[in-house]
Parts: C-alpha cells; sequence; structure tokens
C-alpha cells in the first residue's frame, strides 16, 4: 500500500512538472517578446525639442535678472502637485492638480522656499474652460498662501514693472 501511494505521488509530481514545464516553455517566449517591446519602447523616446514655449522662453529670460537680483532660484514648469501637499488618501483632490502646472516658480536660494509662482496668460486664458482652470488654481494658491502673479504675455515687457508686481505680490503674503 505505501509502494502504491509512492508510485501515484510520484506520478503526480511527474505530471504537474510536465505541465509546468510546458506552461513555461509557452510564457518564457511571451515574456521575452515583453521585455524586447519594452526595449524597443525605451530606445523610442527622445528630447523634447521645445521644452518652453517661445513666449515662455522669453519670459524666462526677463525673469531670471530679477531672480538673481533678489537672491532666488527660478524654476519652469512646475507641477502643482509639487508645489502643494495633498494627503494621499485625498484622491479626490490630488486628481484635480496632478497634471496641472504653473510657468515659473521664484523660490529663496537658501533653502528652495517657494515664495511666488507666475502664471503667464496668452489668448487661450480666454476661454471659458481655462477660466474655470484658472479660478481653480487660484484658490489653491490662496488657499496655501502662496502667491499666484498672472502676466499677460506680450511682445515686450517692462522687466520693471514685472519686478514691481512680483515684489509687491510676495510682500503681501508675508
Amino acid at each position: 500500500m505505501q509502494t502504491f501511494l509512492i508510485f501515484v505521488s510520484l506520478i503526480i509530481l511527474i505530471s504537474i512538472i510536465a505541465v509546468l514545464e510546458k506552461k513555461y516553455k509557452f510564457i518564457g517566449p511571451l515574456i521575452q517578446k515583453l521585455q524586447e517591446q519594452e526595449q524597443e519602447e525605451e530606445i523610442s523616446y527622445r528630447k523634447n525639442k521645445y521644452f518652453l514655449t517661445d513666449s515662455e522662453k522669453n519670459f524666462f529670460f526677463i525673469l531670471k535678472p530679477i531672480a538673481d537680483r533678489h537672491n532666488l532660484v527660478l524654476f519652469p514648469k512646475v507641477r502643482l502637485l509639487d508645489l502643494f501637499f495633498v494627503p494621499k488618501q485625498d484622491q479626490s483632490k490630488r486628481s484635480r492638480i496632478i497634471q496641472k502646472h504653473v510657468d515659473f516658480v521664484l523660490c529663496e536660494s537658501k533653502n528652495i522656499d517657494p515664495v511666488c509662482a507666475i502664471e503667464l496668460d496668452d489668448y487661450s486664458h480666454n476661454y471659458e474652460s481655462r477660466q474655470k482652470r484658472d479660478d481653480f488654481v487660484e484658490k489653491v494658491f490662496s488657499s496655501a498662501g502662496l502667491p499666484l502673479v498672472r502676466i499677460k504675455t506680450a511682445y515686450k515687457y517692462s522687466p520693471e514693472e514685472i519686478e514691481k508686481k512680483i515684489l509687491e505680490s510676495i510682500n503681501n503674503h508675508q
């Protein structure tokens, strides 16, 4: 009887091994194909030719000397989720800001604490859907106590007026 149980157990074990071996022969090539596709996808990434729009780039070069004069660090295209804390369990609030960003953030150079954000308003800010987004973003900044300065895009800027507007906004929130 004991020999019979050992024999049956061996047959079951061999059958399981055969099934697994057959299964993995099928899964092996599938895994290899997925890995090859992943490698191909990695290769297809390339640097974006236009990190900043022309308007953002021009404005960056207006802001940079202002930031330098006031010992501030300038960051372009900052996600709201990187600026504001939202508890992970509050998914609805996180999802409302996760894909939004502001054009520029000025931070203190000694600790990289944000002191002001700047949004360039081009023609797209005239659309109702964009205005709703802008109103929401304003409320987020206001609730967190971080100033948001809005500047209309222009062909030419007055660095003095921009500097004055930024400094007033920072001073009003301290």
